[in-house]
């Protein structure tokens, strides 16, 4: 049976299985959405481009928004995320210090026009999201709810029993400067972690705040000083890439180490230009996009009297092979863009670059799939949207509240289990959030047999509560081999087969892949055995 059907570009309808992961998944995260005290609402999945003018973010998203006209010919639109419908809304509900802490949050469907829908469920137009929103008095307040939220999504992912990653990430449009990621790792993920085997501090290979991303930046004092000695001709030799901004009127030769430039072993490992931190090196070029897309762009660069030419310098360069300092210098009309002291790194890491915050590990390079995130947006939204609370200090003051948003990607999340927990034999859901977690296939004409072996599933008594406990009976009239086959390709966490050796000695085979597990027991014993099987899922 299949899990889901794809019903259009990008879109997809959740079979029965896929439905009943999904359930499973959300009541997890009402669970611990409640240990912080968070409260659900359901926001409507329509919004409006004058709230989102308000905040400022409607310029920014335009090629992803699903719009469409009212017979008023209102601008409205599908919520790709809710942040301005819920600050609109908190605004008319709060107003003193004494109505926060407030915490809400919604599983609902997303729409993301998406230019390219790629990989099923991991980017599709349409997909749903667990999002909390939370508002606090002050910004102390508000990290204390983040590190709350925080150590909720630990127990959330630690409950799926997966191993999950934590990344320090951009914040992107969403605002605020305290921003994590967490993946899980996979070889069809989009992102890069990167990851120190000493400190184990990670990042996202998208994080372009200087001060945020040490990581991504081995300092001059990490290079072997005996490189230049031994290595001549590697050491320092430059490549060289001709960008231009998207208006046309700034040329910019970016430069940096040809190869790799940490150890002498190292010299031969070419470097490649990382073009998700060059357009975005803010600090060094203010106000200047470039166009990534284009390979050289002398060929469409204006020139002329309103135009510059500068050169982007990566710090790891020595100057005595550049000819400049070890800066940013502009190279025209004495005009300058300068890196304010910050080490700028133009290629993408490699594995075994040296880890500049600790100065002692090397760095690995990941490949992983996003499946939450948890933002700390500051007063990001609340102060163009008027979310405003009276101080204790001064009921008379009215001050923006300060706010955090945190999303788990639920659709996003059941394809990355589906794609890193399978085999050749197929999917291998986790216990907790299993279709079924035990299914039960009976021989040809033991369906009265295997009634009697559910009845004693059901009746024996769980340790955790009888909730990772449901079970299938597989009655199709179909040969007990295709059954065992179609059992293995969904993943039921354990598979009862009641079959020959039940005729013969009373016997069940109670199989579990995840375990290795294959045993026939005794049919009195199935239910201890299935629980303490399940007590080790």
């Amino acid at each position: 049976m299949l899990i889901r059907t794809k019903a259009h570009s990008g879109i997809f309808h959740m079979l029965p299985l896929a439905n009943r992961v999904q359930q499973k998944i959300e009541r997890l995260v009402d669970k611990h959405m409640t240990s912080v005290g968070a409260s659900k609402v359901a926001l409507s999945s329509i919004t409006s481009e004058s709230l989102w003018t308000q905040s400022g973010r409607l310029s920014g998203h335009g090629g992803e928004l699903f719009k469409v006209k009212d017979r008023k010919k209102g601008g409205l639109m599908l919520s790709p995320t809710h942040e301005e419908e819920i600050t609109a809304l908190v605004a008319t509900l709060i107003k003193s210090y004494k109505d926060v802490p407030l915490r809400l949050y919604q599983i609902s469907r997303k729409y993301r026009d998406e230019q390219r829908p790629r990989q099923g469920l991991l980017r599709g137009r349409e997909f749903t999201m667990k999002d909390l929103y939370t508002f606090d008095e002050d910004e102390s307040k508000a990290r204390i709810t983040y590190d709350q939220v925080r150590a909720a999504y630990n127990a959330f992912f630690e409950e799926l029993q997966l191993p999950y990653v934590v990344a320090e990430a951009d914040s992107g449009s969403m605002g605020g400067n305290l921003s994590h990621e967490y993946h899980l790792i996979s070889s069809k993920g989009e992102d890069n972690l990167i990851r120190c085997d000493t400190c184990r501090r990670t990042v996202n290979e998208e994080l372009i705040i200087p001060e945020f991303h040490p990581l991504l930046m081995p300092v001059m004092e990490n290079l072997d000083p005996k490189l230049a000695e031994s290595n001549p001709d590697t050491y320092g030799q430059i490549e060289s890439w001709w960008a231009v901004s998207k208006d046309k009127h700034i040329l910019v030769q970016v430069m940096f180490p040809k190869y790799s430039l940490v150890t002498a072993s190292d010299t031969q490992r070419a470097r490649v230009r990382n073009t998700l931190h060059i357009p975005s090196v803010k600090a060094a070029l203010p106000g200047i996009e470039l166009d990534t897309g284009i390979e050289d762009g002398r060929s469409v660069w204006r020139g002329g009297f309103d135009s510059m030419q500068i050169s982007l310098i990566d710090s790891r360069l020595p100057a005595t092979r550049t000819g400049l300092p070890i800066d940013i210098k502009a190279t025209h009309d004495n005009k300058r863009a300068r890196s304010d002291g910050q080490n700028i790194m133009l290629t993408k890491p490699l594995p075994g670059d040296l880890c500049s915050m600790c100065k002692k590990g090397h760095v690995e390079i990941l490949p992983a799939i996003e499946v939450g995130h948890t933002f700390y947006l500051g007063t990001r939204y609340s102060k163009p949207m008027n979310a405003n609370i009276a101080t204790v200090a001064n009921s008379n003051q009215v001050t923006p509240v300060e706010m955090g948003c945190h999303g788990i990607g639920i659709s996003r999340l059941i394809a990355t289990i589906a794609s890193i927990k399978s085999d050749e034999r197929g999917l291998s859901w986790p216990a907790v959030i299993a279709p079924f977690s035990v299914a039960v296939v009976p021989l040809k004409g033991l369906e009265d047999q295997a009634d009697k072996v559910i009845a004693d599933l059901r009746s024996m008594n769980l340790d955790d509560g009888l909730d990772r406990l449901d079970i299938l009976l597989d009655d199709r009239n179909k040969g007990i081999g295709w059954k065992l086959s179609d059992a293995d390709m969904i993943g039921y966490p354990i598979i009862v087969v009641v079959g020959r050796s039940f005729k013969e000695n009373g016997t069940v085979q109670v199989q579990c892949r995840q375990l290795s597990y294959k045993e026939n027991v005794p049919a009195v014993e199935v239910s201890k055995t299935v629980r303490d099987l399940l007590a080790q899922l």
